[in-house]
């Protein structure tokens, strides 16, 4: 497109010779590629297309990370919107020769695996790259109270408090509580008939409201940590518990 890339080539003594270049950071479009020298015929132009490419760094990681967006290849001067999977999440302005640079967002909260950002502008161009989330499970939580074949309450219907111990993932990470009247348990290690199951996403605790207290009887509970890419530790073991002193 008029403007040198490579100089200095030599051919062997055939005629034949062999370069790679690096292309010119460019608009969107198509460009044309000459060769030409002082003992050189003219030769007919080859045609190549430079297309919208995004880059993202880092490419993996988990949530709440600042995730940088960079891409070249966009038409010149032209407003940009960065998408991640169907939310939008930044926009950038392209400069002179269609590119943007240091466009940052913090990776919003969702499953682990594959997610796709999109940069995309009102003439229909886009480019995408895929950004993975981690997906490394949060460790198992260890029961504090009530402590193994404890008693709790006195008479009647009681609403005990369950207590855990906390852990920590990059992706955040909240609590499932689940009491059952028996300690079988699926496959996947919750109960096969919990009577309580509840998401607790602030603290290492839980108190059973009035709606859920427990009358006299044997119980059983069971924690497990899911963080914000929904990787999922193993339940903790069963403890029981008694509901009640009387009888």
């Amino acid at each position: 497109d008029g403007e040198a890339v490579v100089t200095g080539i030599r051919a062997d003594g055939t005629g034949y010779w062999e370069e790679n270049f690096y292309v010119p950071e460019m608009p969107t479009g198509e460009y044309g590629i000459t060769a030409e020298g002082e003992q050189t015929q003219d030769i007919g132009e080859l045609n190549f297309e430079i297309k919208p490419d995004i880059v993202l760094s880092p490419d993996e990681g988990h949530v709440g990370i600042d995730l940088t967006a960079t891409g070249h290849g966009f038409a010149a001067n032209e407003d940009v919107v960065i998408m991640y999977d169907d939310s939008q999440v930044a926009t950038a302005e392209t400069n002179d020769k269609g590119s943007f640079s240091g466009v940052s967002f913090l990776v919003p909260v969702g499953i682990h695996g594959a997610h796709q950002v999109t940069a995309g502008y009102a003439a229909g161009n886009a480019a995408s790259a895929i950004f993975t989330m981690e997906s490394d499970p949060p460790p198992v939580p260890e029961l504090i109270s009530p402590p193994d074949g404890g008693r709790v309450g006195f008479i009647g219907r009681v609403t005990p408090t369950f207590e855990w111990s906390e852990v920590s993932d990059d992706s955040g990470v909240y609590y499932n509580l689940q009491i059952a009247t028996s300690e079988n348990v699926t496959d996947t290690g919750e109960f096969a008939d919990p009577i309580v199951s509840k998401n607790v996403s602030v603290g290492t605790s839980y108190t059973l409201e009035e709606t859920e207290a427990l009358p006299l009887g044997t119980y059983y509970w069971i924690v497990q940590a899911v963080d914000g890419a929904e990787n999922e530790s193993d339940w903790t073991a069963a403890r029981s518990f008694r509901a009640g002193l009387l009888p």
